[in-house]
C-alpha cells in the first residue's frame, strides 16, 4: 500500500481556514463599524435638527407666555386711567392755585402745558416787578425749576413781555 501523509495538507487547510475566518471577522467588524458610524452620523444630524426645532418652539412659547391676558390688559387700562385722572386733577389743582394767587403787576396771557412743563407767557410793567414776582411767587413749590426763555420790552404796550418754562414737581400730590 501506498502511504500518503495528509498532515501537511491538513495543516495547510487549517491555516487557510484560520486565515479565511480572520478575514471574515475583520470584514464583518469593519462593516459593522461603518454601519455604526453612519447610523451615529444620521442620528446626530436628526438630533441636531430636532434640538433646533425644539429651541424655536420654546422661543415661541416664551413669546406667547409673555402676552398679557384680558384681565392683565383690563388691570393695566384701569391703572392708566387712574394715573390720567390723577394727572388731570393735579393739573386742575395747579391752575386753580395759579389763579388764586394773583399778582397785580403781572398779567399772564397764555399758559400751555406740555407733559411735565408749563410755558407761561405774559406781561409785567417792569423787569424789576417781574423779578420780584418770581422771587416771591406763592406757587413755586409746585415746580422744580424755572427757565426764563425771553424778556422783551414792548413799546406799544409799555410793558415787558416774558416767556418762561416751569417744570412741574412730580412729587406734588393732589389733596
Amino acid at each position: 500500500m501506498v502511504e500518503i501523509n495528509l498532515l501537511p495538507w491538513r495543516e495547510y487547510r487549517h491555516a487557510y481556514q484560520v486565515k479565511r475566518l480572520k478575514q471574515i471577522l475583520v470584514s464583518t467588524i469593519t462593516i459593522a463599524l461603518i454601519f455604526v458610524c453612519i447610523l451615529h452620523f444620521l442620528l446626530m444630524n436628526l438630533l441636531q435638527r430636532e434640538t433646533t426645532r425644539l429651541s424655536i418652539i420654546q422661543a415661541e412659547l416664551q413669546r406667547f407666555s409673555t402676552w398679557k391676558t384680558d384681565e392683565d390688559l383690563i388691570r393695566d387700562s384701569n391703572r392708566i386711567d387712574k394715573q390720567a385722572s390723577q394727572h388731570i386733577a393735579q393739573t386742575n389743582k395747579l391752575f386753580q392755585m395759579l389763579a388764586s394767587k394773583w399778582q397785580e403787576n403781572v398779567c399772564f396771557t397764555e399758559l400751555v402745558q406740555d407733559k411735565n412743563t408749563v410755558l407761561f407767557t405774559g406781561y409785567a410793567e417792569t423787569t424789576e416787578e417781574f423779578t420780584e414776582f418770581i422771587k416771591h411767587w406763592n406757587v413755586s413749590h409746585l415746580f422744580t425749576a424755572l427757565n426764563i426763555e425771553s424778556l422783551q420790552y414792548q413799546e406799544n404796550a409799555h410793558a415787558v413781555q416774558f416767556h418762561f418754562r416751569a417744570f412741574e414737581n412730580t412729587s406734588f400730590k393732589v389733596d
